[in-house]
């Protein structure tokens, strides 16, 4: 086990889902032409569902992290801390993700602005969730050997 194999491999999956939401709205954002910036518009089902998924989604994924991370501690070698921490972070991005990408949605079918704003709040959080060497050590509850056997002094 190396650096390559756990810390890139994080990176990549963080990465790779979040050059998908910034396509994605790019390409919703090209796609409208009529755009519209209204706050409350009540005739959208979207105006409440987008605020209250991404919430739920913020706050579900950082409890299933936290939970499963714990069953870190019963973990009986390295591969399997870094099996637990991989799939766990996993979770967590996809439950943040998706409900970014509901907002792009709402935002691509009605052409409101507004809903690019909770787009940008949700991937200014899910930055937030990126993992480097040290977040990952701490988070894994890695040993000094084991930061040292996948590269991570």
């Amino acid at each position: 086990m190396n650096r390559l194999n756990f810390l890139k491999l994080n990176q990549v999956i963080f990465f790779a889902l979040l050059m998908g939401i910034i396509l994605f709205a790019c390409v919703a954002f090209y796609a409208n032409k009529d755009l519209t910036f209204l706050v409350l518009d009540m005739q959208n089902p979207f105006t409440l569902i987008v605020p209250v998924l991404l919430i739920a989604g913020g706050a579900g994924g950082n409890f299933l992290f936290k939970k499963i991370i714990s069953q870190i501690k019963n973990a009986k070698n390295l591969q399997q801390k870094i099996g637990i921490y991989t799939s766990s972070s996993i979770i967590r991005y996809a439950l943040i993700e998706g409900p970014i990408l509901l907002s792009i949605v709402a935002f691509l079918i009605s052409a409101n602005l507004f809903f690019l704003i909770f787009t940008l709040g949700g991937v200014l959080y899910f930055l937030s969730l990126k993992p480097n060497a040290e977040k990952i050590a701490r988070q894994a509850d890695l040993t000094y050997d084991e930061r040292n056997e996948v590269g991570m002094k």
